[in-house]
């Protein structure tokens, strides 16, 4: 039986394949600063219904990219900016477009995976960075911002 990235005898498939698929896109920006296991920034995003401050770091999306639009992508709306060296937040449309041009999403095969990434992503990180995995699967990923 392969051993499972989760560490669980009888691991979840759906939760499996979501580690999986980000440890193997550990080369993109947004996916280093998931599993870099390490605070990282984030940005006011407004407040919730009961005015507490409301923060994100990545705020993950997927549509079809490209010419056509034949490309399936998972990617964040928050990004980081190189000329500025911190976090933004795009909308929709920009988020979309900044992901084609820098090529910073995660390609997949299928609608169905696409919103399972985007939507559960958060599920697995800490069954990560329990068992260690986040800092084995990152030590060479520096972020390129000052953690503050």
């Amino acid at each position: 039986m392969p051993r499972s990235i989760l560490g669980s005898s009888a691991p979840d498939p759906t939760h499996e394949w979501i580690a999986k698929t980000l440890l193997e896109n550990g080369d993109l920006n947004f996916v280093q600063r998931l599993l870099s296991g390490r605070e990282h920034p984030r940005i006011s995003i407004g407040q919730d219904a009961q005015g507490n401050q409301r923060y994100a770091t990545h705020q993950m999306a997927w549509e079809y990219l490209g010419p056509g639009e034949k490309v399936i992508g998972v990617f964040p709306n928050v990004v980081y900016d190189e000329r500025s060296k911190s976090l933004k937040w795009l909308n929709p449309e920009q988020a979309r477009e900044h992901a084609w041009k820098t090529k910073q999403f995660i390609r997949l095969d299928s609608e169905q995976q696409a919103d399972i990434l985007s939507s559960r992503y958060k599920e697995v990180l800490s069954h990560l960075s329990e068992r260690g995995t986040l800092e084995q699967g990152s030590q060479s990923m520096n972020p390129p911002y000052e953690i503050k």
